[in-house]
């Protein structure tokens, strides 16, 4: 047809000037970011180089003490000479957080039996109440573990639990 373009020289992916120019791009590609990965390196290196140099070895043997010295402090005066390993600290924890419940319960008590002036009976009823949810838990985890409705395990506890909640 005397009006279509034709190209003259067409280079195909395959052929070997392609991909040899192809392979010094890529190679050129990769000098350049490994130019700038030494470059960030020397730069970072610089800045440790600085910031240890006010550092004499001295210190670092103080700091070393003061930690040792923290460790043997919260050791003899708060675990009462236990060594206060991770697995220790995380169970002093969890009876940290249970005494702070227990102050809040305290609040509770006399905001129930002061402010509302309930008696011994209504208060007692009252905590009943308030411990059932925790109570029945166990229970509701083997209900909805066993009895699936409409083939979810827990999804549609939940939604039923919420539906009566808002009723």
């Amino acid at each position: 047809s005397a009006g279509a373009f034709t190209p003259q020289c067409r280079i195909s992916p395959s052929s070997p000037t392609f991909q040899s120019s192809f392979r010094k791009k890529r190679h050129a590609t990769k000098i350049q970011a490994f130019d700038k990965l030494k470059e960030l390196a020397e730069e970072t290196q610089s800045i440790i180089k600085e910031t240890n140099s006010s550092l004499t070895p001295t210190d670092y043997i103080e700091q070393e003490q003061d930690t040792s010295s923290i460790r043997e402090w919260l050791r003899e005066s708060i675990f009462l000479g236990i060594d206060p390993t991770p697995d220790i600290v995380a169970i002093a924890t969890i009876y940290f957080v249970e005494g702070a419940l227990g102050l809040a319960r305290l609040a509770q008590t006399f905001l129930l039996k002061d402010e509302l002036h309930l008696g011994p009976a209504e208060l007692s009823a009252l905590t009943g109440l308030f411990t059932l949810p925790w109570t029945i838990k166990p229970l509701y985890g083997f209900l909805s573990d066993g009895i699936p409705l409409f083939g979810y395990r827990r999804r549609s506890y939940l939604i039923a639990a919420g539906v009566t909640g808002f009723l």
